[in-house]
């Protein structure tokens, strides 16, 4: 299974950031600014966001914006490279990460992954396989509260991730 990308609504569709644009942007309980590259061991730790987000009211977990540190409330647009093949892998091994690596496996429909482009900002022209990984979760309805837990890809070690049940 390959989850698709969100063509229902046109302003997550259409986002594009501009590169080296600094955003208010922060992480909070409902979004998480990375610039990790993709191996497995950020998708042990994307696993864990993951289960955080779905346990609670969803969020969006942004790939490609590196927030300032000390938490200033703001945030620069990087971008991570990604060709056609290494979307196209992501895109698979993150379907798998959702159903084999995360108990109660996960309702791929609530997930879109966006691979938003990053434009020069005087040409306003895409930088080649130059994204935004954009993973956008919805919060998961179910009949019995739930709570979603994540297994470590290395250890095989079972933990939750946050101890908050859904209705």
């Amino acid at each position: 299974m390959v989850l698709p990308e969100s063509e229902n609504d046109p302003s997550v569709a259409t986002r594009q950031y501009v590169l080296d644009e600094v955003l208010a942007l922060v992480c909070n309980e409902q979004c998480e600014l990375r610039m990790d590259e993709m191996d497995e061991m950020s998708l042990d730790g994307m696993s864990r966001m993951l289960c955080a987000f779905i346990n609670t009211n969803g969020g969006e977990i942004l790939y490609g914006i590196q927030p300032e540190w000390p938490v200033t409330g703001k945030a620069t647009v990087r971008g991570m490279f990604f060709d056609q093949q290494k979307r196209d892998q992501f895109r698979l091994s993150f379907s798998k990460l959702a159903v084999q690596q995360i108990t109660p496996p996960v309702v791929l429909s609530t997930i879109t992954i966006h691979f938003w482009p990053v434009i020069h900002s005087l040409s306003r022209e895409p930088v080649d396989d130059l994204f935004v990984l954009g993973i956008v979760i919805q919060k998961q309805t179910c009949l019995q509260p739930t709570l979603y837990t994540a297994i470590s890809c290395r250890k095989r070690n079972t933990y939750a991730v946050v101890a908050v049940a859904i209705a």
